[in-house]
């Protein structure tokens, strides 16, 4: 088991690649466990969805930095949570999200057009522009450049230590006096002084852009009561530390999964400009030179078709965690109590049987008038009870963005060869992509 061991830690991605073409469903020995790797989409369906209450989720790490939250969680607690979540994340919700995305998205048109022609980093820019459509539309809150470099770097920190104890032989103790646990306990302290200061400014009244006829997210947190378990105790409300929780977590997953589905979609239309092309022509067709907004999306088929093909080659959850409570059966095969089970949308999404013997070449026509597909052969945000709340926010988001910076621009790729992806949390490129956007002409 050693050899998995260090040939899985060296890269995670050609090792599980190399694992699933031998067998869709692989026993993986992993330091003192078996893990057990699921591709297919039949497997994917049933132990995300038909047999979900089977599988628990396993997400100590996580748990770390987000602490017991809509992501983290299970039961009672989860369903509590996650109707509060889900209505600001609800079609209800998506309006003020497209309007958002527009208005933050001219903001990033107008500074690369002051570029004149000059390379910029993609990711840093798609961050800056996720980070500040979330903490609009989710806190109606604005952040600056400094405060924006700040949380990168923290979010930076809070990637690397999940990812070095998450393919770590031994789970070292947070307490341990490592440099690494040093690093991520100050990443953590930066991001909890702004997220408190959001909810106390809040409570006082303040930290509001807009209207507070509209009520947001940190609205409804502020408001929320937990059900009484008894009949004779009152409703609580929750304390700044659950609220904290959920904070946090809408600020790192709905922030960094769009981020890098961003960098991914214009690195692949800059190093596909036919694609790019057909999806600029769609949005002048359509837009007019204006800002998009909700009723258009729906005009909007060859947007959709390049953000639903990024997501195939490039789920930001490339991997998700189940752990078996009891015993269960995939095809007759005994699933013991107790096995973790790994589910990977990126392996998922590749499968030739699936999707053709083109599965790794980015063609996002195969789009084209809505594919049937098994269910679990295509889930970038999940399947099932516990699929991610925010899709739909995302699509709405990603589809928009899209096709607002291809009304205005192309783009020169600068790096010699595809930056490959790195696996952690989410998939992000191991290195900058450099491209240089150009106004069409």
């Amino acid at each position: 088991f050693v050899g998995c061991l260090f040939s899985f830690r060296r890269d995670p991605l050609r090792f599980l690649r190399e694992t699933a073409a031998r067998s869709g469903r692989a026993w993986i020995p992993l330091g003192r466990n078996r893990v057990l790797l699921v591709t297919a989409p039949e497997d994917v369906d049933h132990v995300l969805r038909h047999a979900h209450e089977s599988y628990g989720k396993r997400e100590e790490l996580l748990v770390r930095v987000m602490g017991e939250s809509v992501l983290t969680t299970e039961g009672k607690v989860w369903v509590e949570r996650r109707r509060i979540v889900q209505k600001e994340l609800g079609p209800d919700s998506m309006p003020h999200v497209a309007g958002t995305s527009a208005t933050e998205v001219q903001k990033l048109i107008d500074d690369w057009r002051r570029l004149a022609g000059a390379p910029t980093d993609l990711e840093r820019d798609m961050r800056r522009l996720t980070l500040n459509i979330i903490v609009r539309v989710m806190f109606s809150a604005s952040i600056s450049d400094a405060d924006l470099e700040e949380a990168r770097g923290a979010i930076d920190v809070v990637m690397e230590y999940v990812q070095a104890r998450w393919l770590g032989l031994v789970d070292v103790p947070l307490q341990a006096p490592t440099p690494l646990n040093s690093r991520f306990k100050e990443a953590i302290a930066t991001m909890d002084r702004r997220v408190y200061q959001l909810i106390r400014g809040r409570r006082a009244g303040g930290y509001r852009d807009g209207s507070p006829d509209n009520p947001d997210l940190l609205d409804q947190l502020l408001k929320a009561t937990h059900k009484p378990t008894d009949p004779g105790e009152s409703a609580k409300r929750f304390e700044d530390q659950e609220i904290r929780n959920e904070v946090m977590t809408i600020f790192l997953a709905g922030h960094e999964s769009t981020a890098m589905a961003l960098s991914w979609a214009f690195d692949l239309l800059g190093r596909h400009p036919g694609v790019a092309r057909q999806v600029h022509e769609e949005a002048v067709a359509v837009l007019g030179g204006r800002v998009p907004t909700l009723d258009d999306l729906s005009r909007l088929p060859a947007a959709s078709r390049v953000v639903h093909e990024t997501l195939r080659l490039y789920p930001p959850a490339w991997l998700i965690h189940r752990l078996a409570k009891v015993e269960d059966h995939l095809a007759g095969e005994v699933v013991p109590a107790g096995t973790t089970v790994w589910v990977s949308p990126y392996l998922t999404h590749r499968r030739r049987d699936v999707w053709g013997a083109d599965a790794d070449e980015y063609k996002p026509e195969r789009w084209k008038g809505h594919p049937e597909l098994p269910d679990g052969a295509f889930i970038p945000f999940g399947i099932g009870p516990r699929k991610c709340a925010g899709d739909l926010f995302a699509l709405t988001e990603l589809t928009l963005v899209v096709a607002s910076v291809c009304q205005h621009f192309r783009f020169d790729p600068l790096n010699a060869t595809p930056v490959p992806p790195r696996p952690l949390i989410t998939l992000r490129p191991s290195a900058r992509i450099d491209v240089r956007p150009v106004p069409w002409t």
